[in-house]
């Protein structure tokens, strides 16, 4: 799990869930980068770690998953101590 992937699973989380933009377009706007971009670093990290962190229907982020609930807390602790 690289830094830059947590940070990219934090925005996820913190802009598009809380504001419910399945799309991505919060996280990507605060990271400055694109959609695809956001969407790739977190699917790597779910690939890495063997966790789905999204509840998705189809290509759309719905929510979080347990797993995902608890490896944010995870991934906090790791930028809140970077």
């Amino acid at each position: 799990m690289n830094f830059q992937q947590r940070r990219y699973a934090r925005e996820a989380v913190q802009n598009d869930l809380n504001l419910a933009d399945p799309n991505l377009t919060e996280a990507s706007q605060t990271l400055n980068t694109s959609r695809l971009g956001v969407s790739k670093q977190v699917r790597d990290l779910e690939i890495e770690r063997g966790i789905e962190t999204f509840v998705r229907r189809g290509k759309r982020v719905t929510g979080l998953t347990r797993a995902g609930g608890d490896a944010l807390k995870l991934i906090d602790r790791a930028l809140a101590a970077a």
